[in-house]
């Protein structure tokens, strides 16, 4: 069976499924991601940290992971084909977890295992886009990870208190005269257990799922980055926190969530969502 290929269509760039065997056979397909800090790849071995936001003191790593879901390929006429996702330690549920901290320097509560790609199958066809949820369905939202199978068994990625996953977690350091780790943590909010301890009766009032989308997409030549830079371009890191947990944790009325959310295309309080700029596409 045949990768994944690319050709040209009406002078864009599209994701071409090859035929293998039979023409209905699904065909592999592997998205690639990149962590970057601006033009820059994110390190854990980078201590001096970098300089970003609208303030002067730099962003030290300490954590850098998130998962996605509903992943699929758009061809030249809209339509969209759902990716199947492998079975791995990466991916199940439907999610995949793209992780790229290792466990050194400052990312000290991570590990030393990475990933970087998201891989399945997909029906063939010839494929010009890319569209994904960054998230957690649902449906899965909601599993103790203690009983769950990978990926949702990482208890760095739960949320105990809100019974759900951490669908973005981004940590950094601020070095001021006191130390300060400046979490972002996206997830649903507003959750309620229905029946107490049983956190398949959970529902959430704010689901704050990004959305991203690709009208041209290369699979052979890009891959997809989340750049922290464009993600904390409106954040003053020389400010001490405004309020509620330290850094952002989703909360409706946390002030350093104001400028982030914006920038995954998500409402906060009476901000209407925009355009996502956050993840954008790169050469590999």
């Amino acid at each position: 069976m045949n990768r994944i290929q690319t050709a040209a269509l009406v002078a864009a760039t599209m994701l071409s499924a090859a035929c293998g065997g039979t023409s209905n056979d699904p065909q592999p397909v592997t998205i690639d991601f990149k962590a970057l800090v601006g033009n820059q790849a994110f390190s854990c071995a980078d201590t001096a940290g970098y300089t970003i936001g609208t303030g002067t003191l730099p962003w030290i790593p300490k954590d850098f992971r998130f998962y996605v879901s509903n992943v699929r390929l758009v061809d030249a006429n809209g339509g969209e084909a759902p990716v199947t996702l492998d079975s791995s330690f990466w991916q199940g549920y439907g999610v995949a977890l793209l992780d790229f901290e290792n466990g050194t320097g400052n990312c000290t509560g991570g590990t030393l295992e990475m990933n970087k790609a998201v891989q399945g199958t997909v029906a063939p066809g010839t494929y010009v886009g890319l569209k994904f949820d960054v998230g957690v369905p649902t449906a899965s939202n909601h599993l103790n990870y203690q009983a769950a199978n990978p990926p949702l068994s990482n208890s760095a990625m739960y949320w105990s208190w809100t019974s759900g996953y951490k669908f973005v977690k981004v940590d950094g350091l601020i070095n001021r005269a006191t130390p300060f780790t400046f979490n972002f943590h996206l997830g649903s909010t507003g959750c309620t257990l229905a029946t107490p301890g049983d956190f398949s009766t959970a529902s959430c009032t704010t689901l704050n799922v990004p959305a991203a989308s690709f009208a041209s997409f290369n699979a052979s030549t890009q891959a997809v980055a989340l750049d922290i830079a464009v993600l904390f371009a409106s954040t003053n890191f020389d400010t001490a926190d405004g309020g509620g947990a330290p850094g952002c944790m989703s909360g409706a009325t946390d002030p350093e969530c104001a400028p982030i959310f914006p920038k995954l295309g998500l409402p906060f309080g009476a901000t209407p969502p925009g355009t996502q700029t956050a993840f954008r596409l790169v050469t590999k």
